[in-house]
């Protein structure tokens, strides 16, 4: 009984590990979208869809948090992208 008590606490961890990181990952991917939506309604859509890009592979939310800034203070849709390419090869 002591064994399956473990077994069933460990299961039960692997769960909630694999759980939080899919709630993780879907957070991460909202926020990229935001982000596009954002560049896109200031920058147009060409804009957004190369920030969309840029951004793909950053799974740091710090780093996502100063593309935000970015987006904000930009004044124009290149320097947005230059900006957002150097924030991500941060990672």
């Amino acid at each position: 009984a002591e064994r399956l008590d473990e077994w069933m606490a460990e299961r039960e961890a692997r769960v909630e590990a694999r759980v939080e990181a899919q709630v993780e990952a879907r957070g991460l991917e909202r926020e990229r979208a935001l982000l596009a939506r954002q560049a896109g309604r200031k920058f147009g859509a060409d804009a957004a869809s190369r920030l969309a890009a840029a951004v793909a592979g950053v799974e740091n939310p710090d780093r996502l948090e100063e593309v935000g800034d970015a987006v904000i203070v930009c004044a124009t849709g290149d320097a947005l992208l230059a900006r957002a390419e150097e924030i991500a090869r941060r990672r």
